[in-house]
């Protein structure tokens, strides 16, 4: 048996109406494939990126359980042939919450990075003399666009 963690997306209607009869509807679909149940719990409704089987909102219902790792795959079908669970999602809870790079993956990268480097540091320095150049004539022009503002402003005084 491994622990596992359920994401059932539920039409919002119904949950809001009547949690207990979709939470005893997922645990017995839970528990006809052998997976003890160790807590359920309703998130929130939400509007839906798009919508699922006619609907635009849905509601969360999370659960932890334990099962055999054979089972999963019936359950995963019996979630999809289900009227009251619009989608399903089940992972193992070793792999919940874990960044998705894994430090095995990062040490390869690390060393792509360092042979990178040297050919990047060349590029930079020929990117930067366009851009130096450019800098003093943006910076020209703020000057000579407030030139005229000021002496706009002398005309407009009153003489005193």
């Amino acid at each position: 048996m491994r622990p596992y963690e359920g994401m059932f997306l539920v039409d919002e209607g119904r949950a809001s109406d009547d949690f207990s009869t979709i939470s005893a509807h997922i645990t017995g679909l839970l528990e006809r494939h052998g997976a003890t149940v160790e807590k359920i719990e309703k998130w929130d409704a939400r509007r839906l990126a798009y919508e699922v089987k006619g609907r635009k909102r849905g509601a969360y219902v999370i659960t932890k359980f334990s099962s055999d790792p054979s089972n999963i795959d019936a359950l995963r079908k019996d979630c999809q042939l289900s009227n009251v669970i619009m989608r399903a999602m089940v992972l193992r809870e070793e792999n919940v919450g874990l960044p998705v790079v894994d430090a095995q993956l990062r040490k390869p990268a690390a060393a792509k990075k360092t042979e990178a480097a040297p050919a990047e540091a060349a590029e930079p320095a020929a990117d930067a003399a366009p851009a130096e150049a450019a800098e003093p004539a943006a910076e020209a022009a703020p000057a000579e666009a407030a030139e005229p503002a000021a002496e706009e402003t002398d005309k407009n005084e009153e003489p005193t």
